[in-house]
C-alpha cells in the first residue's frame, strides 16, 4: 500500500508544481497560505507512509522501528531502557517513544526547494528527489537536540546531518534484531502485574 500512496503523492506534488494557478500559491511573500501549508504536507508525508499505509508517526515504537532507519545511538539506548525496565508493555512502549525522535533527515524545506527549482517538472523527476535520501531516521533527543544546536533544523544534506551529530546508523540485519528484542521485552512486560 506504501508504494501505491506513494505515486498518488508523486502525482499530486507534480500537478502543483505544473499548475499554473496553484504554482505561486507554493512560496510565499508575505505569510504562509493553507495551499503552501497543504503542498508542503505532501512533501512531508511521503517518506511518513508506513508499509500499510499510515502514518509512521502514529504507530507503536515496533511500527516506528519498521518504518525508519535507527542511529547506533538510538539503538542502544532502547536496548538499554528495555533492559532495566520493570511494568506493563504499554509503559515500556511508552518509555520507549519518549526516548527517541523521528527526523526527516533531510529537512522537509529542503525537499520543498529543490522539487520547487527542478527545470523540467514530470512525476519521474518529482520521484527521483523524493526518494534521494530522503527518509525518517529514529534518533536520540541528545541527537535530535545536537541537529538544532548545529543549525541544521531546516537545512543540510542526509550525510551532512548525520556527519554533524556524528551519528552512524545500523543495517537492516540489526535493526531486526532490535525489534525481536524488543517485542520479547514487551512480551515479558505484558506477562507482569
Amino acid at each position: 500500500m506504501k508504494n501505491e500512496i506513494q505515486k498518488v503523492f508523486v502525482h499530486q506534488i507534480t500537478e502543483w508544481l505544473t499548475h499554473e494557478n496553484l504554482r505561486p500559491l507554493l512560496t510565499r511573500s508575505n505569510k504562509k497560505t493553507l495551499a503552501e501549508t497543504s503542498f508542503d504536507h505532501l512533501v512531508r508525508w511521503y517518506p511518513q507512509i508506513a508499509i500499510d499505509g499510515r502514518d509512521s508517526y502514529g504507530l507503536d515504537i515496533i511500527g516506528r522501528l519498521e518504518n525508519s532507519m535507527v542511529t547506533v545511538k538510538a539503538r542502544d539506548l532502547l536496548l538499554k531502557h528495555c533492559e532495566d525496565f520493570l511494568g506493563t508493555k504499554l509503559e515500556l512502549k511508552n518509555r520507549l517513544k519518549k526516548v527517541v525522535h523521528f527526523e526527516h533527515n533531510t529537512p522537509v524545506d529542503v525537499v520543498k526547494r529543490k522539487l520547487l527549482n527542478l527545470d523540467i517538472v514530470t512525476n519521474k523527476n518529482v520521484h527521483l528527489i523524493l526518494n534521494d535520501c530522503y527518509n525518517i531516521i529514529l534518533v536520540t533527543k541528545e541527537e535530535e537536540k545536537l541537529i538544532r544546536k548545529n543549525g541544521l533544523a531546516k537545512s543540510g544534506e542526509y550525510y551532512q546531518r548525520l556527519v554533524s551529530i556524528g551519528a552512524k546508523l545500523i543495517d537492516e540485519v540489526s535493526k531486526k534484531d532490535l525489534i525481536l528484542f524488543i517485542e520479547n521485552r514487551l512480551k515479558m512486560s505484558t506477562k507482569r502485574k
